[in-house]
Formats: structure tokens, C-alpha cells, sequence
């Protein structure tokens, strides 16, 4: 099983986004914008995270 932080989108250039993690990525999941909140594996931006759940996401890790 892999775990996956969710991480802001900082710039977008054409195809490809530079994310906080300093990490440049593909998006499987159409446009995306800077401020944006994302989950990524192997480079794939594989889902957008709304804020609301980014939270709730933080104190689940913070719990274990």
C-alpha cells in the first residue's frame, strides 16, 4: 500500500506542474491550477483534493 500527502500545485507550465515538494508532474485529471491541492504517485497527478479534506486527512495522519 503507498501513502500519499496531498500537495499544493505551485506553477503550471503547458502539460506539467511544479508541485511544494519541488516536483514537476502530469495530470490524469485535466487542468490544474496553482493553489490547487493535489495527490500524486510516480509523477501522475492522480486525484484533486478539496481543502476541507486536506484537513481531515492532516489529523488522521497526526492520530496514528
Amino acid at each position: 500500500m503507498c501513502l500519499t500527502v496531498p500537495r499544493r500545485v505551485e506553477k503550471v507550465e503547458g502539460e506539467k506542474a511544479l508541485l511544494q515538494d519541488g516536483r514537476w508532474v502530469k495530470s490524469l485529471v485535466g487542468k490544474l491550477k496553482p493553489g490547487e491541492m493535489v495527490l500524486a504517485q510516480a509523477n501522475l497527478v492522480i486525484e484533486k483534493v478539496p481543502v476541507k479534506r486536506v484537513g481531515e486527512m492532516k489529523e488522521t495522519l497526526l492520530e496514528s
